[in-house]
C-alpha cells in the first residue's frame, strides 16, 4: 500500500460515497429537527452507529459486523438549515460555500430549474428551510453472514414485485428498530418519505428509459477500481489515471491543487490537506474532514412520452443518439471495445458524427471534446466530475411494450451525487453543460435532450450533427420534483455535529457578542449589536451611547429594557415626549393628531370617546373580514400557495378601513393614474417630475401596474414610514410621504364632505362626524379637518402595524415547527389536545364549541409570538428639554436636552418568556407592553388587531401543512424594515 492509500481515512468516510455499496433498494427519510438535544442522542445511538458503515467496510466486506443482522446500512446528511438548527456556531456556518448556504431552491434560476422545474411547483417540503436532513436506509441483499461480498452474490435476472416488497419490508424492519418503537425520529419529524429499487431486466441493471444503468463512474484515488470507471488523462494520447480524492471528499487535495503544486507526478505524496493555523478554519476543517456535499434531485420521467417520441422519430437509433450510448450501454464511439469500456475520449470523433455533441453522455463528461487543438488531456473536465448514486422509483415498462398500453404510474429517478465543490461540479455541469451548450459550437444554445430544462415545456430540436437535419419536436421528458444540497459528514464529523447540538428554547435570551460602538459610524438603532440586553435586565438599568452628527453636534442615546423602567418612562409623556411624531404629522397634514397632542384631561376624554366608536368592531369584524378571508381561501384552494403579506396580512386591515372605518379607495379617471407618487416610487424616485418624459408617458409599458386598493395602501404606507420609521430623516422617504399626503388628504376630505351631506351609515367616519358635531360643536372646514386627522390616526396607526403583526405571528410560528400547526403546538408547549383540536378544525369542525376552543388556544399563542417578535421592538422617546431621572435602582441620570430615549419592550418581554420557561409555567396571558396598555399612548385598536391576527391564523389552519415555500421566497422579505413578501404553501 503506497502513501496515498494509507493516508486516506477510509474508516471515516461514510459508505457509498466513493465506492458503490450496490444496494438493491432504499428508503429515504427527509426530516425536520424539532429538538436538537433529543436528535443528537439519536445520532449517538448504538444501532445507528452500527448501521452507518464506512468506505473501509465496503472495500473489506468480510470484516463487516452486521448491526442486528438487518442487511442494511444508513447514510446521514444535513442541509445548511439543519446544521444551523443543531446549533453550529455562526463562525463555522459562515465558512460553508455560498451554494450550500443558499440551498438548491435558491440556486434554481442559476442552474436552470425554471418553468416546469421551478421550486414553486416542487413537491412537499423540498427546497423548504424546514427540511433539515436526510437518513437513507439502504438494503444490500449480498450483505449476509456467509456471503459478505457483492462479487459472490448471484442476483436474479429480474426482481419480482413480491421480492421488491420483501426488500422494502426488511428496510422497514431496520427502520422500526432504529426508532425503537417510536412513531418518528427522536427529536425530529419526518417531512418526506421516498423509496427506490434498482431495476433488473435480463440480468442487467436498467433505468426507466430502457438503457443499461450504473456503467460509468469516476475512477478515484483510494476507491475501489472496477471495470467501467474512468479517471483523467494528462495528455490527449496519454494513459488514464485516477482523479484526486479531493474532488469528491473534503480534506484532501483536489485536481487544481494537485496541478498547482506539481503533485500529479507524485502518486506517493500524502493526499491530505494540511491542518489550517487559523482557529476557525481549523474547526471547519475538522468538522468537514472526510465529508462530501450530497446533491439530491427527485426526477420524474415521462417514460411513455419518451418512448412514443422516439418511436415516431426513428426508434432506438434516435434514443441512442440522444443518450450517447446504445441501449445495452455501449458508448457511441468509433473504437468501442465493450459495453463497460469507458476509457474512451472522443478524440477520434472531433466533429460529433458518431456521438452527437448534444447527446447527454457527451455533455455531462465531454472528455477531449473541449481540447481541440490543445494537448492538455482532460484537464478542462477533471474539475467538473461527480460521483452518481441514483436509484429508480416506480414500475418498469419492459422494452417492446407499446407506450399507450403501459400502465399509468409515476416513475423516475432519485438522483444523488457526491462532490466536494457544489458550484464547480454539480452546478457547473447543470448550468453550463446540461442547460446551455454554447461551447459545443452550436449557433444557439441547445439544452440536454434527456435532462435539460425546456422552460414551460415547449418543444425544441435535437441536432444530430452539423450536417444532418435536426430532430424536431423534442419535448421535456424529465422533470424536477424537488431537491436539496446536503453535507454528508465523515463519521467523526457526524459525532462533532451531534456534540454541538443544543436544546432549542425559543424563549432563551442568548448572550450576544457586543461590538464596540463607533460614535461616527455605528447605527444606534442596531440595539442587538451594540447593547448588552442581558445586562439591562439582570444588572444596571440603562446603557448610554454618544452619537456624533455630521454638523459636529453630539446626541446621547439612552437604552432601557427593564419592565419597571419602561412603565415609568411611558407614564411621563410630557417629559419623555413623542415630539418627532408631532412634527412629522403636522408637516404632512397641517395639524396634530390625538397621538401627538400633549397629554391632558381633554385628550384623555377624547381618546375614551374614540375608543367607544371602535368597540362595535368586535361584533362586526367576522362579517367585515369574511370576503377577504374567502378570497384568500379560494387562492389557497386553487394554487396551494399564497403570499402571506400581499395576499393576506395587508388585505385584512384594508377590509376594516373600507367596511368599518368607512373610507374607500378612489377610482381613477379614465386614462389618468390615481397616484403619480406611486409611479415615481416604482422607478425609485420621490417625485413624478423626476422621471424622464418617456417614463412619464409609458410607465405602464415599463412594468408599473396597480389597483385602487394597492394605491390606497401605498398612501397609508408612505405616511406610516415617515411618521414612525424614518428615524434618520431620510430625504427620499420624507419627500415621498409629503407627495403621498398631498394626494391622499384631498381624497379623504372629499369622502368626509360626502358623508356629512349624506345618509348616516354604521361606520367610524359617520360616528366621528356626529361626535364632533354634537359634543364639540365643530362644523364646516374645522369639522372636515378634525375628522380627517382622526381617520388618518386610525388608518396610519393601525393598517401597517396590524399587517406586520399578522406576518410576524405567522412567520414566528413557522419557525418553531415543520408547519403552522406544529409551530402552534410548540408555542403552546405541546399537547395531544392541541393536536386533536387543530386536526378537528382542519377537518371542517366549525361549531361554536370548537371555535371557542380554537380562540382560547390561539390567544396566548399570539401573545407569546408578539412578545418574541413585537411589532415595535424599539419605542423611541425624546427628552426635548432635558430632565433629571432616577432609575428604580436609585441611579440619578441628568439627561441632556435633545437626548433620544430608546425603550426596548422586546427585551423585557423575552425576559418574561424566559423566566416562565425556566420555571416551567406559562407566561401571563396579558402583556401590556405589546400595545403599551395603561400608558397615555396605548393603542386604541389593539382589540381589532388581535382579532384580525386570530382570524388570519384560523384561515390558514383550515389547510394541511401550511409551510414556507421553497428557497428565498419562503423567507420573510422586508422593504423599509417592514414585511414585504413571504410565500406560503399548503396541501
Amino acid at each position: 500500500m503506497n502513501t496515498t492509500e494509507s493516508a486516506i481515512q477510509l474508516d471515516d468516510i461514510q459508505a457509498h460515497v466513493i465506492s458503490s455499496a450496490r444496494p438493491a433498494a432504499a428508503k429515504y427519510f427527509f426530516f425536520h429537527i424539532r429538538d436538537p438535544s433529543a436528535f443528537s442522542a439519536f445520532l449517538a445511538s448504538e444501532l445507528l452507529n452500527g448501521l452507518t458503515l464506512s468506505e473501509f467496510d465496503i472495500q473489506h466486506p468480510q470484516a463487516i459486523r452486521l448491526a442486528g443482522d438487518y442487511q442494511c446500512f444508513t447514510n446521514i446528511a444535513f442541509s445548511f438549515n439543519g446544521l444551523a438548527r443543531l446549533g453550529l456556531p455562526q463562525t463555522l456556518l459562515d465558512k460553508f460555500p455560498v451554494a450550500f448556504r443558499e440551498g438548491m431552491a435558491e440556486r434554481a434560476r442559476f442552474i436552470g430549474d425554471s418553468g416546469v422545474d421551478s421550486p414553486s411547483v416542487w413537491e412537499g417540503y423540498y427546497g423548504n428551510a424546514h427540511l433539515h436532513g436526510l437518513i437513507a436506509v439502504n438494503y444490500m441483499p449480498w450483505l449476509k453472514a456467509k456471503c459478505a461480498t457483492p462479487g459472490k452474490f448471484k442476483a436474479p435476472d429480474q426482481w419480482s414485485a413480491r421480492e421488491q416488497e420483501l426488500h422494502f419490508e426488511k428496510i422497514d424492519r431496520c427502520w422500526n428498530a432504529l426508532l425503537d418503537g417510536a412513531a418518528t425520529i427522536p427529536g425530529a419529524e419526518i417531512l418526506q418519505r421516498e423509496q427506490a429499487h434498482v431495476i433488473r431486466y435480463g440480468t442487467r441493471l436498467k433505468e426507466h428509459f430502457g438503457f443499461d444503468d450504473g456503467i460509468s463512474q469516476p475512477q478515484v484515488a483510494g476507491a475501489q477500481a472496477y471495470y467501467g470507471s474512468v479517471g483523467k488523462k494528462r495528455s490527449n494520447d496519454g494513459e488514464w489515471y485516477p482523479l484526486a480524492l479531493g474532488e469528491f471528499v473534503m480534506g484532501y487535495y483536489d485536481e487544481l491543487a494537485t496541478a498547482n503544486l506539481g503533485r500529479q507526478n507524485s502518486p506517493e505524496a500524502d493526499p491530505t490537506l494540511p491542518v489550517p493555523a487559523d482557529a476557525i478554519e481549523r474547526a471547519y476543517h475538522a468538522l468537514t474532514m472526510n465529508g462530501s456535499f450530497l446533491v439530491y434531485r427527485k426526477l420524474e420521467q415521462d417514460v411513455k412520452g419518451f418512448r412514443a417520441f422516439c418511436a415516431n422519430k426513428g426508434g432506438n437509433v434516435v434514443a441512442e443518439q440522444m443518450v450517447g450510448r446504445k441501449l445495452n450501454g455501449e458508448p457511441l464511439t468509433k473504437k468501442a471495445t465493450g459495453i463497460r469500456d469507458n476509457q474512451f475520449d472522443f478524440g477520434d470523433d472531433p466533429d460529433g458524427k458518431v456521438c452527437p455533441f448534444a447527446s447527454h453522455m457527451r455533455r455531462v463528461n465531454p472528455r477531449l471534446t473541449l481540447t481541440r487543438g490543445v494537448n492538455e488531456g482532460t484537464f478542462r473536465v477533471d474539475q467538473h466530475r461527480i460521483i452518481r448514486r441514483g436509484m429508480a422509483y416506480g414500475p418498469f415498462i419492459e422494452p417492446g411494450t407499446r407506450p399507450q398500453q403501459a400502465p399509468d404510474a409515476v416513475r423516475g429517478l432519485h438522483f444523488f451525487c457526491y462532490n466536494a465543490r457544489l458550484d464547480s461540479q454539480f452546478e457547473f455541469i447543470q448550468k453550463n453543460w446540461i442547460n446551455n451548450c454554447d461551447f459545443m459550437y452550436f449557433p444557439s444554445p441547445v439544452v440536454d435532450p434527456i435532462v435539460g430544462n425546456r422552460q414551460q415545456g415547449g418543444a425544441s430540436s435535437f441536432p444530430v450533427d452539423q450536417e444532418s437535419m435536426p430532430v424536431s419536436g423534442l419535448q421535456q421528458f424529465v422533470f424536477v420534483r424537488g431537491g436539496e444540497y446536503f453535507l454528508t459528514p465523515g463519521k467523526r464529523g457526524l459525532a462533532r455535529i451531534a456534540s454541538l447540538a443544543e436544546t432549542t428554547n425559543p424563549f432563551r435570551m442568548f448572550k450576544q457578542r457586543i461590538d464596540p460602538f463607533d460614535p461616527n459610524e455605528s447605527d444606534p438603532l442596531e440595539v442587538a449589536r451594540y447593547v448588552d440586553s442581558t445586562e439591562l435586565i439582570q444588572g444596571k438599568r440603562f446603557v448610554k451611547l454618544w452619537v456624533d452628527k455630521e454638523n459636529g453636534a453630539r446626541t446621547p442615546y439612552y437604552y432601557f429594557a427593564h419592565r419597571q423602567e419602561l412603565n415609568r418612562i411611558l407614564s411621563l409623556p410630557n417629559l419623555f415626549t413623542n415630539d418627532l411624531y408631532r412634527k412629522r404629522i403636522s408637516a404632512l397634514t397641517g395639524s396634530d393628531m390625538l397621538l401627538s397632542s400633549p397629554v391632558s384631561q381633554q385628550r384623555a376624554e377624547r381618546k375614551e370617546r374614540l375608543q367607544t366608536l371602535l368597540r362595535p368592531a368586535l361584533s362586526m369584524l367576522d362579517r367585515i373580514l369574511e370576503p377577504e378571508l374567502q378570497r384568500a381561501r379560494n387562492i389557497l384552494r386553487k394554487t396551494q400557495s399564497i403570499d402571506l403579506v400581499e395576499g393576506l396580512s395587508r388585505r385584512l386591515p384594508l377590509a376594516v378601513i373600507k367596511a368599518f372605518y368607512g373610507i374607500r379607495p378612489v377610482t381613477a379617471e379614465q386614462g389618468a393614474p390615481v397616484s403619480r407618487t406611486q409611479i415615481a416610487h416604482y422607478f425609485d424616485r420621490s417625485d413624478f417630475s423626476m422621471l424622464p418624459a418617456a417614463w412619464q408617458e409609458n410607465y405602464a409599458q415599463l412594468g408599473f401596474k396597480t389597483t385602487e386598493d394597492d394605491t390606497f395602501l401605498f398612501w397609508v404606507r408612505m405616511l406610516f414610514l415617515e411618521v414612525f420609521l424614518n428615524q434618520y430623516n431620510v430625504p427620499h422617504i420624507a419627500h415621498l410621504a409629503i407627495n403621498a399626503a398631498k394626494e391622499f388628504v384631498p381624497v379623504i376630505d372629499h369622502q368626509i364632505r360626502q358623508a356629512i351631506e349624506g345618509t348616516k351609515q354604521p361606520t367610524v367616519l359617520h360616528g366621528l362626524i356626529e361626535l364632533y358635531q354634537s359634543d364639540d360643536n365643530i362644523n364646516d372646514a374645522d369639522l372636515v379637518a378634525t375628522v380627517r386627522q382622526s381617520m388618518l390616526e386610525f388608518m396610519v396607526g393601525s393598517t401597517d402595524t396590524t399587517s406586520k403583526g399578522i406576518a410576524l405571528v405567522v412567520s414566528t410560528l413557522l419557525g418553531m415547527g415543520q408547519d403552522l400547526a406544529a409551530g402552534i403546538c410548540a408555542m403552546a408547549r405541546g399537547s395531544d389536545e392541541c393536536t386533536r383540536l387543530l386536526t378537528s378544525w382542519q377537518q371542517g369542525a366549525r361549531d361554536d364549541k370548537t371555535e371557542a376552543a380554537i380562540d382560547t388556544l390561539l390567544n396566548p399563542v399570539i401573545t407569546d409570538c408578539l412578545r418574541l417578535n413585537p411589532v415595535a421592538p424599539l419605542v423611541p422617546r425624546y427628552c426635548t428639554s432635558g430632565a433629571t431621572y432616577t432609575t428604580t435602582l436609585g441611579d440619578v441620570l441628568n439627561i441632556e436636552p435633545g437626548a433620544v430615549i430608546c425603550l426596548l419592550p422586546q427585551v423585557s418581554m423575552a425576559a418574561t418568556l424566559r423566566e416562565a420557561a425556566v420555571n416551567g409555567v406559562p407566561a401571563p396571558d396579558n402583556e401590556p407592553l405589546i400595545f403599551l396598555d395603561g400608558t397615555p399612548h396605548a393603542c386604541m385598536g389593539a382589540h381589532i388587531a388581535l382579532l384580525e391576527i386570530r382570524q388570519a391564523l384560523k384561515l390558514l389552519l383550515e389547510f394541511k401543512n401550511v409551510r414556507p415555500a421553497a428557497g428565498k421566497a419562503g423567507l420573510m422579505q422586508e422593504k423599509y424594515k417592514m414585511p414585504a413578501s413571504m410565500s406560503l404553501r399548503c396541501e
